[in-house]
């Protein structure tokens, strides 16, 4: 089990979670300040986070591929 965290750690998957879940929350921030001030529909911002959160875990599996 130490030989898969070691693997993680050398493919910097650690790194990448924690940028991938830096910049998620930057733009989910963002976006709820900016989808009220152009008076964007409500439904808006829920599936933004949704479709976020799914492509992070994505990026998440497809990163040790590589």
């Amino acid at each position: 089990m130490s030989s898969f965290f070691r693997e993680l750690e050398q493919r910097k998957l650690y790194s990448v979670a924690l940028s991938c879940a830096v910049v998620a929350s930057l733009v989910v921030q963002i976006s709820a300040t900016v989808v009220p001030a152009y008076h964007g529909p409500e439904w808006i911002l829920p599936i933004f986070i949704t479709a976020l959160a799914r492509d992070s875990k994505a990026h998440l599996l497809i990163c040790p591929l590589r």
